[in-house]
């Protein structure tokens, strides 16, 4: 028995990889599964797609279309469904189920969540506000696949999408570098350059303060002379497979998704840095989700102690 999910809104590696979860989790009942990305170009194209990773030996392959005789065919989104593609959808009557699977820390907003990043990211407001309604709706009616779930009072991670983002990765290389995930919040209008320059360099006094060096692996969107003092680590793997960063005493960020599955997955010492930042509030699911496996945000005043008991849990496991 083969099933096929049609996938839309993938952006990122780490995209990929919620998504080889469900279709990990549809191999309990199929013999292969078969992921046909709709934005992604088609073969020999010149324009390059994201790099699938899928489970090593898994029976999942990437095709350009399935064939006609497989038994189910998913609908999966990544983030939250353009509702044109949910309605035509239901319009067809297809045999499968719509899925959603997580964009990242965005997937556990509310509509007033949204509705502020769809504005950081230059949308009007009558736009976003009709985006973040219409994502919001296309949700409810969809089947969430989420990296954490709140049960018994408590977060926890998906086991499955766990497992696939571990196997996924290269062996760790232990380092007793402390790593910032940067976050471009100049480039957002969060913080003025002056503010993010004494924020990194309070950051960094802290972190030689705990006798470690400060590495930083910087955001795709950051300048790149922003860090041209620091030692940094280069993009193309995401974070949470970047065996360095896996391995580094600790791992120093703000509001980015990698700093939760980092701690959460993978089990990295990881620490919350309280930034003067113009952010609109979080949401009250993503609140709590740092708060489960970060923890609250640390003033820069307190890091250079917080590090240091990381690094010792770090360097005592």
């Amino acid at each position: 028995m083969t099933a096929a999910i049609e996938v839309r809104g993938v952006r990122a590696t780490t995209h990929t990889l919620y998504v080889a979860s469900w279709a990990r989790e549809l191999l309990r009942e199929h013999d292969r599964v078969l992921i046909v990305d709709r934005d992604r170009p088609p073969t020999g194209s010149a324009h390059g797609p994201v790099t699938w990773r899928l489970p090593r030996g898994a029976s999942i392959a990437v095709v350009d279309e399935p064939p006609s005789s497989v038994d189910r065919v998913d609908a999966v989104h990544v983030g939250s469904p353009a509702l044109r593609h949910w309605r035509r959808r239901a319009a067809e009557r297809r045999h499968g189920t719509s899925i959603v699977v997580d964009e990242g820390l965005g997937s556990y907003g509310s509509v007033r969540s949204r509705l502020g990043a769809l504005r950081r990211e230059g949308a009007g407001r009558a736009s976003a506000t009709a985006k973040a309604i219409a994502r919001s709706a296309a949700l409810a009616r969809s089947t969430r696949w989420p990296t954490y779930r709140a049960e018994g009072g408590t977060w926890r991670v998906n086991p499955m999408v766990a497992a696939t983002f571990r196997e996924a990765a290269d062996e760790a290389v232990p380092n007793d570098d402390v790593v910032l995930l940067s976050q471009p919040w100049t480039a957002l209008g969060l913080a003025d350059e002056a503010t993010a320059r004494r924020a990194l360099d309070e950051i960094r006094r802290s972190v030689s303060g705990a006798g470690l060096r400060l590495v930083v692996r910087p955001h795709p969107w950051d300048h790149p002379d922003r860090f041209a003092e620091l030692p940094t680590l280069p993009g193309g793997l995401p974070a949470e497979l970047h065996p360095e960063i896996r391995g580094a005493r600790m791992v120093l960020g703000e509001t980015t998704t990698a700093l939760i599955n980092l701690a959460a997955i993978f089990g990295v010492p990881a620490a919350r840095v309280e930034l003067p930042i113009d952010a609109a509030p979080l949401a009250r699911d993503q609140q709590a989700l740092l708060t489960t496996f970060v923890g609250p945000a640390v003033p820069t005043s307190e890091l250079t102690e917080v590090i240091r008991r990381g690094g010792q849990e770090r360097r005592g496991s």
